[in-house]
């Protein structure tokens, strides 16, 4: 995945790590996590080391492709300064190329910023613009500068004493405090943090990557972290109200209300369950492997103790038929052709067949909509190509060989796996048009799914389209000989 999502996959290990270090009601300290959920957060950290280029940016695909925002940056710097507190391996010279990198998206002048993408979108359909995408990141860049001892506090004071107001985001103002009380400044720290806690409920459709929920977790998260026990206080009855299940908040929600918790649970002390005579969890934790028997007698759970938990309940399982098409915000059609252009009869396919798969996506929201395109490919199919924009009609140029699909879109990243597509890439007003060839190569009748399109940062923005059924007849003299 892009560099937010590594992130923030990472995050809630690293957060659970830190809790159950701590010790528990006896006094005595608990294991840490085990070596399967290390491993994944240092594989974490090797993707992002791997995507930073000389000059202390970090790619959102891969080294130096200048998709990532400077507050994108900043975020990645932070995740990394929290593993190698944990004792991970993140190299020193990485991380203060890192901050070499921030203190140049702290000085707020996008002139200055190399390595990272300082263009929004602008339009009059939402707020972002590219001073606000400035002072937030900034903001943030200053608070992970301030942590590692590398922050201006003259540019911090300045910016308390002469922009605070200006921006609007409050976990940017939030950021600016908690940097102001890291170096030591605490009464304009304060200051701050009122002033974060009177723009919460701010909301800005042009930066994907804010909500209302994730600002108040973000603005409790560094209260707590600085010791401001009164801003906890005022915001602690707020933070745990009308929270949707977890497959519906955002990566950022996710990432933020998970240090909010973990700033919330303390050494452990208050917190007992009575499990039935279950006793001790797995691995000595608190998770539990039921066998079917003792799912039968139906087990319980009881907590005891002053300290409120969080209970999530998950049901997996296999759906019995193909799901139904669905569109949110957001359509997808896909579409199947010969190589001359012709439609394609999925249920009349011919073992050797060379076949054009375009998917065009359009959106209802006049905004930056940042799109995952996955299309799984039915058994007996295998890709062959990815089209791109050359292949299609070019305006006033030399059209590729498919200029009968029209445009092909640039997408950010575009992958040929061996049992889907994989693509992503921003939507804006208009639609976009993506496509690739495969090959039949297995006789049979296969379930075709539905291609699905999703914002990575908000799960609601979602569609799919229509499944059905791939016929591929066996050809005669072996694979493209004639029937």
């Amino acid at each position: 995945g892009c560099t937010e999502q590594t992130v923030s996959r990472a995050l809630p290990l690293l957060y659970a790590e830190q809790l159950v270090g701590q010790s528990d009601p006896s006094g005595r300290t608990t294991e840490t996590i085990d070596d399967g959920a290390r491993t994944r957060i240092q594989q974490a950290i090797n993707i992002l080391l791997n995507r930073q280029s000389g000059d202390g940016a970090f790619g959102l695909w891969r080294e130096s492709d200048r998709y990532a925002s400077p507050w994108l940056g900043a975020y990645t710097t932070d995740f990394l300064y929290r593993a190698k507190a944990e004792g991970y391996a993140v190299p020193d010279e990485a991380l203060d190329r890192a901050y070499g990198s921030l203190l140049n998206v702290s000085q707020g002048d996008a002139w200055r910023i190399y390595g990272y993408d300082t263009d929004v979108w602008e339009s009059r359909w939402h707020a972002d613009t590219q001073d606000k995408l400035m002072l937030r990141a900034s903001a943030y860049a200053l608070y992970v500068l301030a942590k590692a001892g590398r922050a201006d506090i003259s540019r911090l004071r300045y910016l308390h004493d002469r922009s605070l107001g200006d921006m609007d985001s409050p976990l940017a103002r939030a950021h600016i405090a908690a940097a102001l009380a890291h170096m030591g400044d605490r009464a304009r720290a304060k200051s701050a943090f009122t002033s974060a806690i009177s723009a919460l409920g701010y909301e800005n459709s042009g930066d994907y990557y804010q909500t209302k929920r994730r600002d108040l977790a973000g603005v409790f998260a560094l209260a707590a972290e600085t010791g401001f026990n009164g801003i906890i206080a005022d915001l602690v009855d707020d933070l745990g109200d009308d929270l949707p299940d977890p497959d519906r908040l955002t990566t950022q929600e996710k990432a933020f209300l998970l240090l909010a918790t973990n700033s919330l649970a303390g050494d452990g002390n208050g917190i007992e369950i009575d499990t039935d005579g279950l006793g001790r969890g797995y691995d000595n934790e608190e998770i539990y492997r039921l066998a079917e028997v003792q799912l039968t007698a139906g087990p319980s759970f009881t907590l005891g103790g002053e300290k409120p938990v969080f209970r999530t309940m998950i049901a997996r399982g296999m759906p019995s038929s193909a799901p139904p098409p669905v569109a949110q915000d957001v359509s997808i059609r896909k579409t199947f052709h010969g190589v001359d252009g012709a439609r394609v009869d999925i249920g009349r396919i011919r073992q050797g067949d060379q076949i054009a798969v375009v998917l065009r996506i359009s959106p209802e929201e006049r905004r930056t909509n940042p799109m995952i395109v996955a299309d799984l490919l039915p058994a007996g199919f295998e890709i062959e190509t990815i089209l791109r924009p050359s292949d299609g009609f070019i305006d006033g140029g030399d059209s590729g060989a498919f200029a009968w699909i029209g445009e092909i879109n640039r997408a950010k990243t575009a992958q040929a796996q061996d049992d889907r597509y994989v693509a992503a890439i921003d939507v804006r007003s208009d639609d976009v048009t993506l496509a690739y060839l495969v090959r039949a190569v297995t006789p049979g009748e296969f379930t075709l799914p539905g291609a699905t399109v999703e914002d990575m940062y908000r799960p609601d923005v979602t569609a799919r389209s229509r499944a059905g059924r791939l016929v591929i007849t066996p050809s005669i003299g072996g694979l493209g000989g004639k029937p």
